[in-house]
């Protein structure tokens, strides 16, 4: 068994009461445990006919680089497995650099 703290600094997917799946890396936790900072949150979804999960921004209007949620609306904190970890540090990396050449611009 762990403690949710132990977590900061992983790469995490957390499950939400509403059932919608998210990566994050998992940047910190208060002592409450009432809310959760993530850097990054990535959505997991379904894409097209094939059955393709894919990882979307978990905002679109909004800049996500660092969120704070409510931990009332998480029902599961757990371990990324490694593949999607490794799709997720892609994922982020490949984006952060598309937005400093961007703006480079």
């Amino acid at each position: 068994m762990y403690n949710t703290e132990d977590l900061v600094g992983e790469v995490v997917t957390i499950k939400l009461n509403s059932g919608l799946e998210i990566l994050s890396l998992l940047q910190g936790v208060d002592e409450d445990f009432k809310f959760l900072t993530l850097k990054n949150p990535r959505n997991l979804v379904i894409n097209g006919e094939g059955g393709q999960l894919a990882l979307v921004p978990y905002v679109f209007t909004a800049i996500d680089d660092e969120v704070i949620m409510n931990a009332s609306n998480v029902l599961s904190v757990n371990l990324t497995s490694e593949t999607s970890k490794e799709d997720y540090i892609q994922i982020v990396e490949t984006n952060q650099s598309i937005d400093s050449e961007e703006d480079a611009e």
